[in-house]
């Protein structure tokens, strides 16, 4: 992943949610949760944000209000984009 002037990604990482009070009868949510553990300690230095997803309406509120913060930051394109 590239960052510098150039290429500026701001990388959010949207978890899995805790497993307490969740059914998981296949264990399907566990195996969920252990991956997304496991992207966390391998790419956890390359997220700028995390979300851990317990509630829908709320992680998404969560993610449009980061992308609202990040519309009002300048950020760096090539200037070849520009022009």
């Amino acid at each position: 992943m590239l960052r510098n002037a150039e290429y500026a990604p701001f990388v959010v990482f949207i978890g899995a949610p805790d497993l307490h009070g969740l059914q998981d009868p296949d264990g399907s949510l566990e195996r969920l949760v252990k991956e997304s553990e496991l992207l966390r300690q391998s790419f956890g230095h390359l997220f700028d944000f995390v979300l851990i997803n317990n509630d829908i309406d709320e992680t998404i509120r969560q993610l449009e209000s980061v992308v609202e913060k990040l519309s009002a930051i300048p950020q760096w394109v090539p200037v070849s984009w520009v022009y």
